[in-house]
């Protein structure tokens, strides 16, 4: 019994600790009108979610929510700004191709635009958690972020297909959004960057002492 009750006095910590970084993220993009707010909340969202993955999971919420979004503000609105712009940029070309009549070349460029949208969406999931731990330039934490993605293209899919299972289920239950989804978009995300990030360490491990 004793067991159970602790089981449940777990998963209760877990699930107030998921609405408060939710609610945190989800009042901080309101309040900001999303374009001035957004980007940087989503980063401090992730470094509350890595210090929890850490084993820290008795820092406070808030505390450390606010500190990262004042402290990464326009870092993040950088980064976040730029891969939104791309993103637009390649949606809004996908869509003049599409109205094109068909042909090999308009084939061709449907094909490579789908290609950049994959990639830059790759991206999108480790860039965020990585530029949490290092003080590498905008330009090499894209080129490390498009790395790690596609060296573990199955984890990735993993991390593809978490998001899109949370993404759903608020879509059939809206008022999710407001307590669950966007915390355990973080936590998740944040689990499989860890995963990710533990391998291609090992890797470089096995690599350096064969080297040596």
């Amino acid at each position: 019994m004793d067991a159970i009750t602790s089981g449940i006095y777990a998963g209760f910590d877990w699930f107030i600790r998921i609405v408060k970084l939710n609610l945190l993220w989800l009042f901080s993009c309101i309040a900001g009108v999303f374009i001035f707010s957004m980007f940087p909340a989503t980063r401090a969202a992730f470094v509350v979610t890595n210090e929890w993955t850490k084993g820290n999971t008795d820092i406070s919420v808030w505390g450390t929510f606010k500190t990262s979004f004042k402290k990464n503000y326009w870092k993040s609105q950088s980064m976040g700004y730029l891969l939104g712009l791309i993103f637009f940029i390649l949606i809004i070309d996908l869509r003049l191709f599409l109205s094109f009549e068909s042909n090999i070349i308009w084939s061709s460029l449907i094909v490579t635009f789908s290609i950049f949208l994959v990639f830059l969406l790759v991206i999108s999931f480790y860039v965020f958690p990585m530029i949490l731990e290092s003080e590498l330039s905008m330009k090499d934490t894209l080129k490390t972020a498009f790395f790690t993605g596609f060296s573990y293209p199955h984890w990735t899919f993993i991390n593809l297909l978490g998001v899109l299972t949370v993404t759903f289920i608020t879509i059939i239950y809206p008022i999710s959004l407001l307590f669950l989804s966007g915390g355990v978009i973080f936590l998740w995300i944040t689990c499989m960057n860890k995963i990710v990030k533990a391998k291609i360490e090992t890797k470089y491990e096995k690599l350096h002492g064969i080297t040596e």
